[in-house]
């Protein structure tokens, strides 16, 4: 990656940016460069320069999925574990201790405190013949 290039970046991000990171970002490019010239036909009729500002562009949208993508994992891990630590608070509350509380949060004890259905209703759910063949086992 020219130096050029690595101080745009810099700028763009506000921070410095190491070898690896700009060896990452050119891999990216390439890797986009490569996709569209076999997704776009019009691709092939652009010029160098506005065949990589379309490969950058692929990669900054590329970036900016990823970012989004791992912003909802964590969400949804945050929203889990207080799921879980809800159900253990609450379960402590009913008088099971926690051990107990934490298995019923893994296995479906059939009296009504449990958190989670039995694994063969979750089967059944989804595919009938599942269940079947558990069974015959």
């Amino acid at each position: 990656m020219k130096d050029r290039c690595i101080e745009a970046v810099q700028t763009t991000l506000n921070r410095p940016i190491t070898k690896a990171e700009a060896q990452g970002i050119e891999d990216r490019i390439r890797k986009n460069m490569r996709f569209a010239a076999l997704d776009d036909p019009a691709y092939a009729s652009m010029g160098p320069a506005q065949q990589l500002t379309e490969a950058a562009k692929r990669a900054g949208d590329e970036l900016k999925q990823e970012a989004a993508l791992k912003r909802r994992r964590v969400i949804q891990t945050i929203q889990a574990h207080d799921r879980i630590e809800n159900y253990l608070l609450d379960a402590r509350a009913e008088g099971l201790d926690g051990i107990e509380a934490l298995k019923r949060t893994l296995v479906n004890v059939a009296d009504g405190k449990s958190n989670t259905l039995s694994q063969p209703r979750d089967v059944r759910l989804t595919n009938p013949w599942l269940v079947r063949e558990a069974w015959a086992l």
